[in-house]
């Protein structure tokens, strides 16, 4: 028995030697981080538990890869001083770091109360947004990055000066678990100036 990676096989039953057609299992349990690939030689296939007939001399290869390692970051300029109806551009990056292919992710962005999607400005991995929304799924292969960049404009409400209006991106994954990130901008002050009229009576 061979080993690729960082896990166990359990032979069951375990002897020394065996005869012509005996059935023997054979069980992968990957370590913290690693995940079963799939056997090669005399067994096949990627379920973790196998069977194998011995009809002569058996060689077997359990394979074990590192699990995928998702990281997501958000980012938004500007940050401060932001006035009503002003720009904003979000920038969304998914990159993984680990050495397995991240599947079945289901990436979503919701916009905040006062923010109105604009348009995207990188969408390589064609994402969509609908009312606010912003959705992407798919798979991500090692060391690859996804990076979504849109814009969004902050809405002619007087309510939202002097508020910090921060929103966040969240992900799931088949098997690299989930994460979150949160980008945060500030709405400037409003200033008012009060002007006191002073009137003097006078006389002749």
């Amino acid at each position: 028995m061979t080993i690729i990676g960082e896990g166990d096989v359990t032979v069951d039953p375990e002897a020394v030697s065996y005869i012509y057609g005996d059935v023997v299992t054979l069980t992968a349990t990957a370590d913290p981080g690693w995940t079963f690939a799939g056997w090669s030689g005399d067994a096949t296939g990627t379920d973790d538990v196998t069977t194998v007939t011995i009809t002569g001399d058996a060689v077997v290869t359990a394979t074990f890869i590192l699990l995928p390692d998702l990281y997501v970051s958000k980012t938004v300029t500007p940050t401060a001083d932001v006035e009503l109806g002003d720009m904003v551009t979000y920038t969304i990056e998914l990159v993984n770091q680990g050495d397995a292919t991240a599947m079945g992710i289901v990436l979503t962005d919701t916009l905040p109360a006062g923010v109105l999607f604009d348009a995207f400005v990188v969408n390589a991995g064609a994402a969509e947004e609908d009312a606010g929304v912003i959705t992407w799924s798919g798979d991500l292969a090692k060391d690859e990055t996804l990076t979504i960049t849109f814009t969004a404009t902050v809405e002619e409400d007087e309510t939202l000066y002097n508020t910090t209006i921060t929103n966040a991106v969240e992900f799931t994954s088949d098997n690299a678990g989930g994460g979150a990130d949160e980008a945060s901008f500030r709405v400037k002050w409003l200033y008012r100036v009060l002007l006191l009229m002073v009137m003097k009576n006078y006389t002749p």
